[in-house]
């Protein structure tokens, strides 16, 4: 049982040495203390008192992560920028950060590198990846439009 109580310090000491206790909201920090007390309960040879106190601790975390995780899964999306839903192609070309005569290479890269920083996979926001693909949508379907209409296309536009 020693050990148990040294391997739980060890954790908190690093825990607390990288940051992560500072961002551990009050409840989280009480539900580790309870379980911390319920090793020590069992340390003092009070094995099932202390298991009982143990597992109430980690239900209770695992409960309150758990409906966080649930929560945040189910937040309404922020409301688009403009009423029709769709974004300006000089806002597409600004959250892009390509110029106006970009074609259609230019911004399938310009794509590519913000899409792969701002990927929910990668920690990024859904939000802002659906905007940033929405940009690359609406400034590929003006170059399409341009193209079928009979616009004589940019020496830019024929990279693809």
């Amino acid at each position: 049982m020693p050990l148990i109580l040294l391997l739980a310090a060890i954790g908190l000491y690093f825990a607390y040495k990288g940051g992560h206790l500072r961002k551990m909201p009050w409840e989280d920090v009480l539900g580790v203390l309870w379980g911390l007390v319920g090793l020590r309960v069992m340390a003092t040879g009070q094995v099932l008192i202390g298991a009982l106190i143990v597992a109430s601790s980690g239900v209770a975390l695992w409960r309150r992560r758990g409906s966080q995780h649930l929560s945040s899964k189910t937040e309404p999306h922020a409301p688009p920028s403009h009423p029709s839903g769709q974004i300006s192609p000089s806002e597409a070309r600004d959250i892009l950060n390509i110029p106006e005569t970009a074609g259609r290479a230019e911004i399938i890269a310009a794509h590519r590198a913000l899409i792969a920083r701002l990927h929910p996979d990668r920690g990024g926001s859904s939000t802002l990846a659906a905007q940033v693909n929405e940009a690359r949508d609406i400034l590929l379907t003006q170059i399409d439009a341009s193209r079928v209409k009979g616009a004589t296309p940019s020496s830019s536009e024929d990279d693809s």
